[in-house]
């Protein structure tokens, strides 16, 4: 092929390319405040923003473990947002433990009506842990946290060796 038809099939595509932009975006192209660029399919545009700069740095400060964990599937990324809190899996006996350096009723039933994995089968548990018989009228979320926070409260000296 001849370099003007070169030139000319060139220019017929780039004529493709600029036809769907604004004359806004074809000015802020003249201009320099924009480029024209070729995509691949797997790529995508995203607008600059604080957020995506602070991303973009943390992600920097990954270790190479970290990244690699991220890669296989291992870990992932998320999102918190203040006041979030990590949840890692129910240890019993770090949660009695917690239970038993709280002071009042008032914090252990916080405590326990926080934690969205504490349901029953799990108060149970922890009043197990801590040598607490549930009666079997006793079923409720909240009447199992009460009894928990009255009876740490109430054996408080049995606690004193931990």
């Amino acid at each position: 092929m001849s370099e003007a038809a070169n030139l000319s099939t060139a220019l017929t595509l780039l004529a493709k390319a600029v036809k769907p932009l604004s004359d806004e975006d074809l000015k802020l192209v003249t201009a320099g405040q924009a480029k024209l660029t070729v995509l691949h399919p797997e790529q995508q545009v995203v607008q600059k923003s604080k957020a995506l700069a602070q991303a973009l740095k943390f992600l920097g400060q990954l270790s190479e473990h970290e990244l690699s964990l991220i890669e296989s599937g291992q870990a992932k990324l998320a999102l918190l947002r203040k006041g979030d809190k990590i949840l890692s899996a129910l240890d019993i006996p770090e949660v009695a433990a917690q239970i038993i350096r709280l002071k009042t009723e008032d914090e252990i039933v916080r405590f326990l009506d926080d934690d969205s994995r504490l349901n029953p089968t799990n108060l149970k548990k922890i009043a197990a842990e801590l040598n607490i018989g549930v009666p079997a009228a006793v079923k409720g979320k909240a009447e199992l946290q009460l009894l928990i926070a009255q009876s740490v409260i109430r054996d408080r000296d049995r606690w004193a060796w931990r």
